[in-house]
């Protein structure tokens, strides 16, 4: 059962991290290694289970171990030991993402890097795109092409600023314009394909076909009460009315608006809240940049025994 806590110290820019049960007696810490002027450094500490022992591993500039044990390092060998302030892993989602391939893989990017796809059977990486942008990143995971076979992820290049779909290949697919974060969610209820969520001004992206709906924009003409002409509106996605599409909520000082898919949702739809995997990973979703973020989950697994 889930029930350990994880805390990182971001602020002083060493990156400690202490592991902790739910009673808050320590489990370990990396307090006493001074191998390195930064250790566990993450934007936040993205925790999966690498090896299907049943315990969670740490994702940031190293995987560690359950115990702490460092067992590969994912930002470059050479920033070691040096005191790079950007030496932090910005985003890591770690999956099945190439199944012809023996094990997960770890899905990252960090300054200077858009993205990484690292094997764990081999300890190194499949394939790396690097840029000279400091802030690139990876922004979401999904089910976004229909006729692409596997999944893709979004990512970010600030020089551009544009975001661009690319296939586990690491291949551009296409572009999105200026995603500045989101997560996939299931809008309309198919479950074959994802939408893409953009908290910032509550944007619906559908990548497979290049649609937009700015919320924003709606809840701006529907509101009751005027809106700050400087207001930046967010939004946040959940299954409000248990109809197991998810809605968008977009809150202001005085008001709050839902928007939904038109139509009913189908009888047999799995509501995503009724999934132990998808509350556990709304649970440790986090707050970062410009909106709640999400980690990756597979819509189409919901309703299956795991």
């Amino acid at each position: 059962t889930p029930q350990d806590i994880v805390v990182q110290e971001e602020r002083a820019s060493n990156g400690d991290i202490w592991v902790l049960t739910d009673t808050l007696d320590l489990l370990w810490d990396t307090t006493g290694d001074a191998t390195d002027k930064r250790r566990i450094t993450a934007s936040n500490v993205f925790a999966y289970d690498i090896d299907a022992d049943g315990r969670d591993e740490l994702v940031g500039s190293w995987l560690l171990d359950d115990d702490g044990t460092r067992l590969d390092r994912l930002t470059p060998a050479h920033w070691a030991g040096e005191d790079w302030y950007y030496d932090h892993v910005r985003r890591a989602v770690a999956a099945n993402f190439l199944p012809e391939r023996p094990g997960l893989e770890i899905l990252y990017s960090h300054a200077y890097n858009e993205a990484t796809l690292f094997g764990l059977a081999e300890g190194a990486p499949v394939w790396r795109r690097d840029t000279l942008a400091q802030s690139p990143g990876i922004r979401a995971v999904g089910e976004f092409v229909s006729d692409n076979p596997g999944l893709e992820f979004v990512f970010y290049d600030p020089n551009d600023e544009i975001a661009f779909v690319a296939d586990m290949a690491g291949q551009p697919l296409s572009t999105l314009g200026a995603v500045h974060n989101g997560y996939a969610i299931d809008w309309d209820g198919d479950r074959s394909t994802d939408e893409l969520f953009a908290c910032r001004n509550a944007t619906l992206i559908r990548p497979d076909s290049g649609g937009m709906l700015e919320l924003s924009t709606l809840y701006e003409a529907h509101a009751h009460h005027p809106i700050a002409e400087d207001a930046r509106l967010y939004g946040v996605a959940l299954d409000i009315i248990g109809d197991g599409r998810e809605e968008i909520v977009i809150v202001d000082e005085t008001e709050m608006l839902i928007f939904g898919a038109g139509g009913a949702g189908s009888a047999d739809l799995a509501s995503p809240w009724q999934d132990p995997r998808y509350q556990l990973a709304m649970a440790n979703a986090v707050t970062d940049f410009f909106c709640d973020r999400s980690p990756w989950f597979d819509w189409r697994t919901l309703g299956e025994d795991q």
